[in-house]
């Protein structure tokens, strides 16, 4: 019934021509752990949450082990079923667990706003270890690093499977939050995606708070190395104009894809080994238009709306 409500209210919202939340209907997480130290969940099956499946609010030394996430994108589609929400979390890790709900596979939290770098209710992420997982169809981001996230730094994800439409790896860039994404390790990955990359902004909910502040993100030090998908394309990295992409590297990436394009507005991002059926990637840039239109959820709903 969580499901119907959130998508009844969508509809009506968009007959009102008025923004809406996703707290306007009100949906129980199905695992909640807050400032839960040394905490290990193995084992588990977490099956159809109303929101959020598991949200670990400021947890440190923490374990999610040979877990199962599941939620449907059919017949009625789960919205906002994170599988596994790291939010101010330090030394986690999260090995050997099959996740396929209707949104992030491991999504990385922390805050959002003009001044969310400086409450003391947000926090970064840090330490994170993502190995051994298999990533289903219904998601919408394999490892995504927003759109509530300040801070993450240390980010590994090796030796996994996909199995989806999404990205590997997605940056959710907040025009409205200063944000910092860096030392994040791809390694060993294999199966099907939609893409492996994807930094574009996101303007949900966009709010400068009545301020004058301009925030910017800064990316940097990011290796996706040794990976061998198929899927659309390589992906996208089209950030905010005055967001910062700083040693941002490729190498020993095989892509077999629909398209050979990399859209990519930053000189510096480096391609080493780097072939999209059998050849090196035609590099074009992304202007703002169409960087909205680029975005997974946007083409997503469009094909929901066209069901």
């Amino acid at each position: 019934k969580f499901w119907v409500q959130f998508w009844d209210n969508v509809e009506r919202a968009r007959e009102e021509n008025r923004s809406w939340t996703n707290l306007e209907v009100r949906r129980p997480r199905l695992v909640f752990l807050w400032g839960c130290d040394n905490a290990r969940l193995s084992g588990v099956r977490m099956i159809n949450s109303a929101f959020w499946t598991s949200h670990f609010y400021l947890c440190n030394d923490l374990i999610v082990e040979n877990c199962e996430v599941q939620a449907p994108r059919e017949p009625v589609r789960a919205p906002s079923s994170d599988a596994i929400d790291l939010d101010g979390c330090h030394r986690v890790i999260v090995r050997g667990c099959y996740l396929n709900c209707d949104d992030d596979g491991v999504c990385l939290k922390g805050g959002k706003g003009v001044f969310a770098h400086k409450s003391h209710e947000n926090d970064s992420v840090t330490d994170v270890l993502v190995e051994g997982c298999v990533f289903g169809p219904n998601l919408h981001g394999t490892l995504t690093l927003g759109s509530e996230c300040v801070h993450a730094n240390n980010v590994v994800l090796r030796n996994c499977r996909l199995d989806n439409d999404c990205s590997l790896l997605r940056l959710k860039m907040r025009p409205d939050t200063y944000q910092v994404y860096e030392n994040i390790r791809i390694e060993n990955v294999t199966g099907r995606c939609g893409s492996v990359v994807e930094v574009l902004p996101w303007k949900q909910f966009f709010s400068l708070e009545g301020t004058d502040e301009k925030p910017v993100g800064l990316i940097r030090n990011i290796s996706i190395k040794n990976i061998d998908l198929k899927c659309n394309g390589l992906g996208v990295i089209a950030a905010n104009p005055d967001d910062k992409v700083e040693n941002f590297e490729f190498e020993n990436v095989t892509v077999k894809a629909e398209s050979d394009i990399f859209r990519c507005n930053y000189p510096d991002v480096k391609l080493k080994n780097v072939t999209v059926n059998g050849k090196r990637p035609v590099i074009m840039t992304a202007d703002e238009e169409m960087k909205d239109k680029l975005n997974f959820d946007a083409v997503d709903l469009d094909k929901n709306n066209e069901k």
